[in-house]
């Protein structure tokens, strides 16, 4: 009785276990990069206003999504003192970025990065929605 038990309590934890996705997501262009870099991109936070936007319970950009490696663009809205839309291109069609991902901050490249939520099977949340923007400080 014993060892049925113990049985069915692994079988139980190991199908817990693959029909949960993972906390993060390898990717084989991270096998090269250096251990500082790999640690900025996993110390990466989501703002508090896009995970209650997002109704996420966590906070790693890291987590919710990948790199996603475009190019970005900015586009006035011609006011005066208007603020300036953020976009990136996918697919040939140019994206707004929600102003609640942007984020100031140096990053390993001096460029911007954007993560996109990587999951496709999330009730709420579109695959590819961006989460994160990390913005260079400007210079000058």
């Amino acid at each position: 009785m014993r060892r049925l038990l113990r049985r069915v309590c692994g079988h139980t934890l190991l199908l817990a276990c693959l029909c949960f996705p993972a906390s993060a997501r390898w990717n084989a262009s991270y096998e090269g990069a250096s251990p500082d870099v790999r640690g900025w991109f996993y110390s990466q936070r989501m703002t508090a206003e896009t995970r209650r936007r997002l109704g996420l319970k966590f906070d790693s950009c890291c987590t919710a999504g990948d790199v996603y490696k475009t190019r970005f663009r900015v586009v006035p809205d011609g006011s005066k003192y208007g603020r300036d839309d953020w976009q990136y291109e996918k697919d040939g069609v140019w994206l707004s970025i929600p102003p609640d991902i942007i984020q100031r901050t140096e990053t390993p490249t001096g460029e911007p990065v954007l993560f996109l939520f990587a999951y496709k099977d999330h009730p709420d949340i579109e695959k590819d929605t961006p989460v994160c923007f990390k913005l260079p400080p400007t210079k000058g």
